[in-house]
Formats: C-alpha cells, structure tokens, sequence
C-alpha cells in the first residue's frame, strides 16, 4: 500500500469555480478549444458567410432527430449520437456511473465494427456516442450505434474493462497537482466534489463498487429516441442518410429514463487559498467563479470577454504576466456553460516563490475589467479571434458535428452558425464592460493554489488574502 499526504492552507473569503474541459480516456468528437491563438488572424469578410453550413432538419418515426449537413467531397463522414438526458447524475450514489455506461456502450459498439473506435463523452448536460469514418463505413457505423442504444446491455467483460480505466483516470488526476486545485475549486463553487462536468474523476467508491446490472440500467434511462438526436456531417447524400438512419435505429424506442439532478453554483462560496504540501518547485493557480448559462443574453459578451482577459497570448493578464513581470509563459481564460450554469476559470502555472506577486497581479488585472472597458483596438482583436475560431471549428466534419449537436441539446436554431457570426460582429466594448461588471468580483473571486506549502509559506505573507488554517488530505493505493 502506499500513501502520502497533501497538507493544505485555506483562505476563507467568500467565492469559487470551474475550470476548462480535461481529457478523457476516450475523449469526444470535439473539445472546447483551451490554448491561446499566438497572433490575431486577420478579419474576415462578410462574404464568407456562405460557406457557413445548412443544417437539414427531419423527425424519424420512432421520434430520433436527425440533422445533416452535406458536405460534398470530403473524404470522412462524422456520425455523432448525442442524448439530452444522458448528462451526468450527481449525487454520490451515482457519480462516475453515467461515464461508466457510456464508456461501456463505446466499446461494445467498437467490438461490433473492425478498424472503428467509437468515442465517448459525457458532461452536464448531454451523452454522446460517435466516431469519423470513411463514407464506405457508414452504415455500419450507425447499425452499431443503433445496436447497442437500442439494447443498452454492455457486457461484464466490457464493463470491468471500463472501470479499471476510469479508476486509473480518475486516481491518477486526483493526485495531480493540477489536478487537485481544479478538483477543491468545484467542490467549493458547487458545495460538494462530485460535480463532474467535463472531468475525468467521480467517486472512486462508487465506480469501484457499481454492480453490471446499474451500469446497463444507467445506460437503458439514457438513452430514448424524443431525447436524442443523429448529427451526420460529411458526404452522404439526404435520400441514403435517412433510410440508413430509420434502418439502423428502427428498434431504438422510448422508455423510462431517469432526471438528474442537476447541480448549479452557489450564490456565495468560500473564497479559498491552499498550498498543497506536495515538494514540487511550481504551483498551480486556478481562480474561478460563477458565469452567465450559455442561453443567458450576455453569454457571448461574456465569453468574449474572457477572451481579452486570458483567451490569447497578447490578452490583458498574459501581456502582465508573461511580459511585464515574465512570471509565467502565460496563463488561460476559460469560461465553460451550459443550459443550467456557467462558470469561468483562469488558470495558470508559476514558481511557489511567485505565488503571492501573481496573486496580487491578478486582482489588479480583475480590477481592471470593471475600471476599463475594452478599446476599440482589443474589441476588433476579440471579435476576429471569435470568428476565426469558429471558421476554424467548422473546418472539421466533427467539430462541426459537435457544435450542431449541442445546439440541438440546448434548443438553438438550425442556423446557428449564421446566427452566431452575425452576434459575434455586433458585439461592442459596452456589452463586454457590462458582463464584466455583472459577473467579475474583484476582490471576491476564489483562488486555488496547488503547490509546495513548505516553500510558499515561509516566504510568502498569504494572510492578506483571509485567514489561514492547515490540514491534511491523504490518499492510498490499495
């Protein structure tokens, strides 16, 4: 058996947050994009909107929403399965199952296709299923997923392979030094450590103790045909598509499934500060706190205004911190929503020694947000990275695929694209200023320093920022 001990000083105030998405064992068709561009692209042209994808829209019989965009000429076709009601449960007695059912269901399809690899994603909100082939592999593809959507029976044999990778994964971040400053930020924004929305840990207990039979029930309340959708993104034609479609999925009807308990921020969490005892010579910052729900009006304001704080290496905190004081190569902005909460993050890592003179540049850039609206020059800056980056998603079959996915999830219109590029060029420096000041709390947002507590402490006068305590995590392999 081994074990070590983490020891820790919190700062009590009063706030905290997320965080931006992690990798998973089988990580989904497409991630929110988390580094910085290193320069400004240059703008775009409004006629370059008709490029923008159209989204074909049908009902199958069975109640299964297909959306289809066909891309004439490109070599692979993205099939994405996606579930309204299959995001993650969150109570204890089931945290971690729903990654486990899902990862389950994965690799029994993949079991039922040669040289296919199906992936897996669960978060708040949503399940999905998917994988890019090549068109000859189509119909297979979506007779698998039909399959085992329809069933919902992994195997024993399966299942235990899956729990052994999610252990793994799951004890392996929480002993990261990262990974255990993200993991105190949720527990202190959404009062308990089992909000697992875009992270690759649960309770250990309780993935390690999940009978086959929950798992195959967890997956059966899921996954029904008036909660999903059928994303395919390539060169299929409609005609061929929807025959495919009703084939495959002909059997996929509705049963009882299961309304998760949805978690959602505090209004007030503890402010923390903790130096994790852990001997290294850095430490990892995460500051986090709540945001505007991704259907909220100043949603994208919002995100645009984390994008001119830390979205990019030329970004108001980046330009302080990597240039003018060199204390870090440069620190991420995150904001990640869904339709039941927001939260953003900035995340950086610095020398243990620097920890203090970081945190104090950070307040001061927070600050700055309220105190300075953007200029002309960063607005532009700002909008030009937000419609590159969605050119740039849209360059890809499964990016695309992921994005009309969870506008269908989150009930947007089929041309959400259009839309989305033409509310990117209205935005204005006013409504940034005005999301700063609705949501940013100088003074007020959580921090979270993960790092060696003997080397911090001594050196560094934390007081200012509450009051300090030690304590002690402790961890074990079996």
């Amino acid at each position: 058996m081994r074990s070590f001990q983490i020891s820790c000083l919190t700062v009590l105030l009063a706030a905290c947050g997320a965080r931006h998405p992690l990798p998973e064992p089988t990580e989904p068709l497409v991630s929110t994009a988390r580094g910085a561009l290193p320069a400004t692209p240059p703008a775009l042209g409004a006629d370059e909107d008709a490029s923008l994808p159209t989204v074909r829209h049908i009902r199958l019989e069975t109640g299964l929403t297909v959306r289809h965009v066909h891309q004439e000429g490109w070599p692979t076709t993205t099939v994405y399965l996606v579930s309204a009601r299959g995001g993650e449960v969150y109570p204890r007695t089931e945290a971690g199952l729903s990654r486990l059912s899902n990862w389950s269901l994965a690799r029994t399809a993949s079991g039922l296709l040669e040289g296919i690899v199906v992936a897996s994603r669960v978060n708040g909100e949503a399940s999905s299923l998917g994988a890019t082939v090549l068109p000859e592999q189509v119909a297979g593809l979506l007779a698998a997923l039909g399959r085992v959507v329809t069933d919902a029976s992994p195997p024993d044999e399966v299942i235990e392979d899956i729990r052994i990778a999610q252990l793994n994964s799951m004890r392996d971040y929480q002993r990261s030094s990262g990974g255990a400053a993200r993991m105190t930020s949720l527990e202190n924004l959404y009062g308990s450590r089992h909000h697992l929305a875009g992270s690759p840990w649960g309770d250990v207990d309780v993935v390690a103790d999940t009978s086959p039979a929950d798992v195959r029930a967890a997956a059966a309340g899921r996954w029904s045909p008036s909660s999903s959708a059928l994303v395919v993104v390539g060169d299929i034609d409609p005609q061929t598509l929807d025959s495919l479609a009703a084939e495959s999925f002909a059997s996929f009807v509705d049963r009882p499934g299961q309304s998760p308990s949805i978690p959602r921020p505090q209004d007030r969490p503890s402010r923390s500060v903790m130096a994790f005892h852990d001997g290294g010579e850095a430490a990892d910052i995460v500051l986090s706190d709540r945001g505007p729900r991704i259907d909220a009006d100043d949603s994208l304001a919002f995100q645009a205004l984390m994008v001119l704080a830390g979205g990019h290496f030329s970004s108001r905190i980046n330009q302080s911190l990597r240039v003018q004081h060199t204390l870090t190569y440069g620190a991420h902005a995150g904001y990640k929503a869904s339709r039941f909460a927001g939260t953003y993050s900035l995340e950086l890592t610095v020398p243990n020694d620097a920890v203090e003179e970081t945190l104090e540049i950070l307040e001061e850039q927070l600050h700055g947000l309220h105190q300075t609206p953007p200029t002309s020059a960063e607005l532009a800056r700002v909008k030009r990275l937000l419609e590159s980056s969605l050119r740039a998603a849209l360059d890809d079959n499964s990016r695309t695929a992921s994005r009309i996915a969870y506008g269908w999830v989150r009930g947007q219109p089929r041309d959400l694209f259009t839309e989305r590029m033409a509310a990117i060029r209205a935005l204005t420096s006013e409504q940034l200023h005005a999301a700063a000041l609705e949501w940013v709390r100088p003074g007020e947002v959580p921090i979270v320093v993960a790092g060696d507590l003997n080397t911090i402490k001594p050196r560094r006068n934390l007081d200012q920022f509450g009051d300090v305590r030690i304590f002690t995590f402790q961890f074990e392999d079996d």
